[in-house]
């Protein structure tokens, strides 16, 4: 599969200029933990995002270190040709630091999507779509 990857900070953009604008905030902030994060920087949690055969593929990413939980991740495409609503979620464990796929959501491209993403790990939720400190 080719395309390019590019990580999503925001949580409704339009698909047609996701790969410029995606490109813009790609360092912006993302919920951390100091405990869970990855000694190279990287965020707790995130949405890498891929361009390839005309469609849009979102894929949340847990970048912690070793850890059971669960997540909920979910995006809903509007415009195009209608409304569609993707939900995952479920339990996962990570036995190995760096990156875990916890889902991926391919959706058309020409739409403006909506992504909600959080990870819940030892009582304490984290919301991987904005900058700051858990929800709990």
């Amino acid at each position: 599969m080719s395309g390019h990857t590019h990580k999503l900070s925001g949580y409704l953009f339009p698909a047609a200029g996701a790969v410029l604008a995606l490109g813009l905030i790609a360092s912006a902030g993302y919920a951390r933990s100091a405990d869970a994060a990855t000694s190279a920087g990287a965020p707790l949690c995130e949405v890498a995002i891929t361009s390839a055969g005309g469609a849009t593929v979102l894929e949340a990413l847990y970048n912690g270190g070793p850890a059971s939980g669960t997540y909920r991740f979910s995006a809903r495409s509007i415009g195009g040709a209608g409304t569609s609503v993707v939900n995952q979620g479920g339990g996962f464990t990570a036995r190995e630091p760096g990156p875990t796929s916890l889902g991926r959501i391919s959706m058309g491209n020409g739409a403006r999507y909506e992504i909600e993403f959080t990870i819940e790990i030892d009582g304490m939720t984290f919301d991987c779509m904005q900058a700051g400190s858990p929800l709990a």
